[in-house]
């Protein structure tokens, strides 16, 4: 999605620009972030088996919270630099990468842990329904 995202600002903006390698970095980018926080809810997981998953989820994003927004910052620090001073050779090259570093940076925060806990809430309810539908009421 932050592909798509990406992809139809850099066109918009820049007809001429031909950046899909970009495109696929920034993607990379956001889905490292995205393992990461994920990788630290399944570790939180194990000593907290019985919590409420957005609980967990929530504590999980709470934990990495600052790693991946520090990590962020810090390079759309050099990306910045290079927008402004980098010059007409290195201007789509920094547009293409700060728009898909902050795309997501976004969907990996706001995105892609709501969608784990929706997902988790609907595998669960459907768990059960089968459950209760295989119970023979007679």
């Amino acid at each position: 999605m932050d592909l798509i995202r990406t992809s139809r600002l850099i066109y918009e903006k820049w007809p001429r620009a031909k950046s899909p390698p970009l495109n696929v970095k920034s993607d990379r980018y956001s889905l490292n972030d995205t393992i990461v926080i994920f990788n630290r809810i399944r570790e939180n997981m194990r000593g907290q088996r019985w919590a409420q998953f957005a609980a967990v989820v929530n504590t999980g994003v709470n934990q990495t919270l600052s790693r991946t927004l520090l990590t962020t910052g810090s390079t759309l620090l050099v990306v910045v630099a290079l927008l402004l001073f980098g010059g007409d050779v290195l201007h789509d090259f920094a547009f293409a990468l700060l728009v898909g570093m902050v795309a997501g940076t976004y969907s990996t925060i706001f995105i892609a842990n709501p969608l784990l806990v929706y997902g988790f809430m609907w595998r669960a309810a459907r768990a059960t329904r089968s459950v209760v539908g295989a119970v023979d009421p007679s």
